[in-house]
C-alpha cells in the first residue's frame, strides 16, 4: 500500500508472520514476489544520497543486458512512508530481480570446481563491463538455475576500466578448510 509503482506485490514473511527485513550498512531491504511470479529484491536507502551513487551503475547493467550481471532499477519516489512526526515522506526505491537458484558457498549443491569455473566466468563477464562490485562476498552471490553466477547488492560498485574486485574471497569460501589439526605436545605443555 506504500508503494506509487509496486502495487499487488508480497513480501516474504518469517515464521512469526512479520515481514522479513534486513538491513545492510546503507540499505534497508526486504524481499519480495511481483504479480508476475517474480522475485524481487527491494532495497530503501537509509540516506537520500545513497542512491545517487548506483545511479551510473544502474544505466552500466541497463546498456549491457548481460544474463550474468543482471539489472537494477531505480524508481524515485516510489516508497511513501510517515516518519515519527506525522510528516510523510517519499523516497526512492531500488528494485533488483532475484534469479532463480540457490546461495553461493560450501552448502551449494555444485562441486568447489564447478564454482571454480562460474567464479571466472564471473570475473570475465565483469572485467570485460568495466564493473568493480566492491563487496563480493558468498551472501551477496547467488548461483542460478541457468547455471551462472549473479551478484547482488551493487551498493558500492563503481564503473570504469576492467574489474578491481579480490575474488579470493569467494574461492576460499567454496574450498573446504583442511580438517587436520595439529599436534599438540603435552610434554611441552607440562612443563
Amino acid at each position: 500500500l506504500s508503494f506509487n509503482r509496486l502495487k499487488g506485490i508480497v513480501a516474504e514473511r518469517g515464521t512469526d508472520s512479520r515481514i522479513k527485513v534486513s538491513r545492510t550498512a546503507r540499505f534497508a531491504e526486504a524481499v519480495a514476489t511481483a504479480v508476475g511470479g517474480e522475485r524481487l529484491l527491494i532495497s530503501v536507502p537509509l540516506r537520500a544520497d545513497y542512491i545517487e551513487g548506483i545511479a551510473k551503475i544502474a544505466e552500466r547493467l541497463q546498456e549491457l543486458s548481460s544474463p550474468i550481471l543482471g539489472r537494477i532499477e531505480i524508481l524515485h519516489d516510489e516508497l511513501r512512508y510517515t516518519d515519527s512526526l506525522g510528516r510523510e515522506h517519499l523516497a526512492d526505491v531500488l528494485v533488483q530481480s532475484l534469479p532463480d537458484g540457490e546461495r553461493f558457498g560450501l552448502d551449494a549443491s555444485l562441486s568447489a570446481e564447478q564454482q571454480l569455473l562460474m567464479i571466472e566466468e564471473l570475473k570475465k563477464e565483469m572485467t570485460s563491463a568495466g564493473i568493480t562490485h566492491s563487496n563480493l562476498r558468498p551472501e551477496n552471490i547467488i548461483i542460478g538455475n541457468d547455471g551462472h553466477l549473479h551478484p547482488l547488492r551493487y551498493y558500492y560498485a563503481t564503473c570504469d576500466e576492467g574489474c578491481h574486485d579480490d575474488f579470493s574471497r569467494l574461492r576460499s569460501a567454496i574450498i573446504p578448510s583442511d580438517p587436520k589439526v595439529p599436534e599438540c605436545d603435552y610434554r611441552h605443555l607440562v612443563r
